[in-house]
């Protein structure tokens, strides 16, 4: 544990390692015990033993707020917020019936073939429209009549 602690960013005094470690061989026997676990968990712990808040976790490992981006468990409150915030933001999209990428582009591409097909037929029956006539009977704009021509 010595060697380990010396690796910290602010290393901990000997005696403070050698009293943690003590501690943590105590805790872990009252992990072990099933009486005292079952006490913690009456006052309201996960279970007898360390119960660490993350905040210190992340404290002593110096970890950044890119690594918890990463991280499943071991993140703080802003993290935690940032995490429900995408949650309701992507359950609002669900409510409102809003679709896959995959969907959206299957839909688009059926507009598309769509549009094609209505500027064919209007080229045929208006064989000397300008391209802005064109664009105004069948509702888009020049840019888009002129990338519709590119695919005939």
């Amino acid at each position: 544990m010595l060697e380990f602690n010396h690796e910290f960013k602010e290393p901990l005094p000997e005696k403070e390692v050698i009293r943690a470690t003590k501690s943590a061989e105590k805790a872990w026997l009252a992990k072990s015990d099933i009486k005292a676990n079952e006490e913690a968990i009456k006052l309201g712990y996960p279970g007898a033993g360390y119960n660490l808040k993350n905040s210190k976790i992340i404290e002593w490992l110096d970890i950044t707020k890119e690594e918890q981006i990463h991280l499943q468990t071991i993140i703080d409150g802003n993290e935690k917020r940032r995490r429900k915030r995408e949650r309701d933001k992507l359950a609002k999209r669900k409510e409102r019936g809003s679709t896959s990428r995959e969907k959206y582009l299957e839909t688009q591409s059926e507009i598309t073939k769509d549009k094609l097909w209505q500027l064919k037929k209007v080229m045929e029956k208006y064989p000397n429209a300008k391209q802005k006539e064109l664009a105004a009977m069948l509702g888009i704009s020049d840019r888009h009549l002129r990338r519709l021509k590119s695919q005939i």
